[in-house]
């Protein structure tokens, strides 16, 4: 490789992580939002067309490191994906 092929790999590098970053922020963000929606609503668990998400039962102060997201079927009632601590 060339100096400019370098160059401009590293350049496109710095751009993707960059990229990743504001990803990951904003994934962060919505997570947060997420959250602040079920503590308003009270609830631990929420039902949203074919998606559901909920809180593990635990204390308040872990709450915000134990979100998950089930997705599941209406239609079958099977899971379209295991649930993930996110």
């Amino acid at each position: 490789m060339s100096i400019n092929e370098i160059t401009a790999k590293i350049e496109a590098l710095q751009e993707w992580e960059a990229l990743a970053s504001e990803a990951a922020a904003q994934v962060e963000s919505l997570k947060d939002e997420l959250k602040q929606f079920m503590s308003d609503q009270g609830v631990e668990e929420y039902e949203a067309g074919t998606h559901i998400i909920y809180l593990p039962l635990a204390s308040a102060a872990s709450r915000s490191d134990c979100f998950s997201a089930l997705y599941s079927s209406r239609v079958s009632g099977t899971p379209l994906a295991s649930a993930k601590s996110i």
